[in-house]
């Protein structure tokens, strides 16, 4: 497979070598790079390139040797979707509640 970079290419080495979970802060002081980077190179990595490179909170960035392990990593963002949509949600009430009644009253104003 060819990458776009060769700092995705030492990326993936490091992952696929490692044989354990890399927190970001050690992948960018191994890539010279920021945190803010390799976050980035991952999630272009796994969107792009279509690359099963999990995580944990806790312990961070790796190559899954089950499918088990990257089944777990999807099941963990899956509930962030749905905690973030929870959030969405809960701003659009919020927005509503605060608003509406302005925007009645500013109609009402006008008329």
């Amino acid at each position: 497979m060819e990458w776009c970079s060769s700092r995705e290419e030492n990326l993936i080495r490091l992952l696929k070598n490692g044989g354990e979970a890399v927190s970001a802060p050690e992948l960018a002081s191994l890539l010279h790079t920021t945190d803010r980077q390799v976050r980035a190179l991952i999630n272009h990595l796994r969107k792009d390139h279509k690359l099963p490179i999990c995580s944990t909170p806790s312990s961070g960035f790796y190559w899954p040797h089950t499918r088990a392990q990257a089944e777990h990593t999807i099941a963990q963002l899956r509930s962030r979707v749905a905690d973030i949509e929870l959030m969405i949600e809960g701003i659009e009430e919020g927005l509503e509640r605060e608003f509406w009644p302005q925007l009645v009253m500013e109609y009402e104003e006008v008329g």
